[in-house]
């Protein structure tokens, strides 16, 4: 386990100076990261949460130069496991959540925009909005999604506590979450 530790604040401790986001590998946030809305439960070595494309690159050329994995994860509220994993999170959902542009047919925006609120932006614009065309299972991930929607608050609250400083409500929301 110290050797675990150890290569976790090692890893911190280069990230750090690559990026400008936020660098987490403290236990209660790597288990707030070790699940999405699937069944599935594995802790990362790291989070990381970029402000920029640089930042994305800087930590994907990291991570290649390390052979750490690299799980992108936009809210984490999928329902097949695929934005978690052992090696290095990218979690788009706190600073690159932006709709940068709108075409005709097209829109441009950030990992971390989420689905409803593109088809809110979509709609305050007058344009059509796909209800998950072309997924089979889209009924199941709602339902999955829906039920997974207070767990995933709790956390996200546990998180904002955290940040907060609040170490204390962070373990009582932690606490009620399981």
């Amino acid at each position: 386990m110290a050797n675990l530790d150890q290569y976790r604040e090692l890893i911190q401790d280069d990230l750090r100076g690559l990026v400008a986001g936020e660098v987490l590998c403290d236990p209660v946030f790597l288990q707030l990261f070790a699940s999405d809305g699937s069944v599935y439960e594995i802790r990362p070595v790291a989070v990381v949460r970029p402000r920029s494309t640089e930042d994305v690159v800087a930590c994907v050329q990291y991570a290649a130069d390390k052979q750490i994995p690299v799980h992108a994860r936009g809210a984490g509220t999928r329902v097949a496991g695929g934005s978690i994993g052992p090696g290095m999170v990218l979690d788009f959902s706190r600073f690159l959540r932006r709709i940068l542009r709108a075409d005709e047919d097209s829109v441009t925006v950030q990992p971390g925009v989420v689905h409803e609120r593109l088809n809110a932006f979509l709609r305050f614009n007058e344009r059509e909005v796909l209800d998950n065309r072309g997924s089979i299972s889209a009924e199941l991930a709602k339902i999955r999604a829906e039920r997974q929607y207070e767990l995933f608050e709790e956390r996200r609250r546990a998180q904002d506590a955290l940040v907060e400083g609040d170490f204390e409500k962070a373990v009582k929301k932690l606490g009620r979450s399981k």
